[in-house]
């Protein structure tokens, strides 16, 4: 089975937006529990996180495009590495 690199790139870059958004807004919705769960995670206290539309708009293009060239990259080495396995 051929992995299509593009249409997972999209597809990783879009799940990977949504996520972004759904992070921030919790962030500006619960930023106690934000913090706290964040400190957890993270094994760090960080002072209360602050969504601005500056860093939700950079994260958001960042992430999402981290995602999809990360997905590419691993839908062509595995197309790369998984070979045609129609031959026998």
């Amino acid at each position: 089975m051929k992995l299509k690199p593009v249409a997972l790139a999209i597809g990783a870059a879009v799940a990977f937006a949504i996520i972004w958004s759904l992070c921030s807004a919790f962030v500006v919705l619960a930023p106690g529990s934000a913090d706290a769960i964040f400190a957890a995670m993270m094994h760090a206290d960080m002072p209360m996180m602050r969504v601005t539309l500056d860093g939700f708009l950079i994260g958001l293009v960042g992430w999402a495009l981290g995602a999809g060239v990360t997905a590419l990259a691993l839908a062509l080495c595995y197309n790369a590495l998984a070979g045609d396995r129609t031959k026998a």
